[in-house]
């Protein structure tokens, strides 16, 4: 019977492997020329999901009822820690 540790090791070992796997998998389906559907479940076996932010403005005459601004990005990945960015204002 494999020691604690090794095991432990063994079995992170395989789910790292697994993650690279997806990883690379995802990254080489959205650099071709593949079909919207084929990229997302690609990119969903590495990304759990993403949260915008957005900021409503309101414009001078009302014409169009303002505009939404992102302010930041949220990436919550598979597995592991949620990534967030600050988002800087482009041009109008």
């Amino acid at each position: 019977m494999l020691d604690g540790s090794l095991f432990l090791y063994l079995r992170l070992r395989d789910e790292l492997a697994a993650r690279q796997q997806s990883f690379d998998r995802a990254k080489r389906t959205i650099g071709r020329e593949a079909a919207g559907r084929q990229k997302s479940e690609a990119l969903r076996t590495v990304v759990d999901r993403i949260v915008c932010y957005f900021r409503h403005t309101k414009t001078k005459d009302q014409k169009n009822n303002g505009k939404s601004i992102l302010e930041r990005v949220e990436i919550y990945p598979a597995s592991g820690e949620c990534f967030s960015a600050e988002v800087k204002p482009g041009p109008d």
